[in-house]
């Protein structure tokens, strides 16, 4: 019938993260800025204003991971933070970045993630928004 497409509540918008992406290859580099978080939610038990952070994975066989410093939570929050790895374009173009939106308070907790394939990645750099989904379980 019809009305089983009607969203749950669990199914509501959690907000979108901006990414920027630059491969610089004349030194095997990938450059990536966390720029910012848009029209967050997280959970009450999260309290009013958690402490927010994005924590980056290259699902590299051996994965890489990086952190934004963690920011007072709110609806639309600014990291501008780049951090930059030494990798080489052919392992990074069969990966994905995927993306972890954390609070730390009262205790570290996933409360959405996102991610995208880097197989586009190139020396031109890329904007995206991605849309932040539940985490999965």
């Amino acid at each position: 019938s019809i009305d089983t497409i009607t969203l749950s509540g669990d199914e509501r918008d959690f907000g979108r993260l901006n990414v920027k992406l630059c491969y610089v290859s004349s030194v095997e580099q990938i450059w990536i800025t966390v720029l910012h978080c848009k029209d967050l939610s997280w959970p009450s038990s999260c309290g009013e204003n958690p402490r927010i952070s994005v924590k980056g994975i290259l699902t590299l066989p051996k994965p890489v991971h990086f952190k934004s410093s963690a920011k007072e939570g709110c609806s639309d929050i600014e990291f501008m933070e780049t951090f930059v790895f030494a990798i080489k374009l052919q392992s990074l173009q069969a990966v994905r970045l995927v993306f972890k939106i954390q609070t730390q308070t009262p205790r570290k907790k996933t409360i959405g993630e996102c991610s995208l394939a880097l197989r586009e990645l190139s020396s031109e750099e890329s904007s995206h928004w991605l849309d932040i989904s539940p985490p999965s379980k």
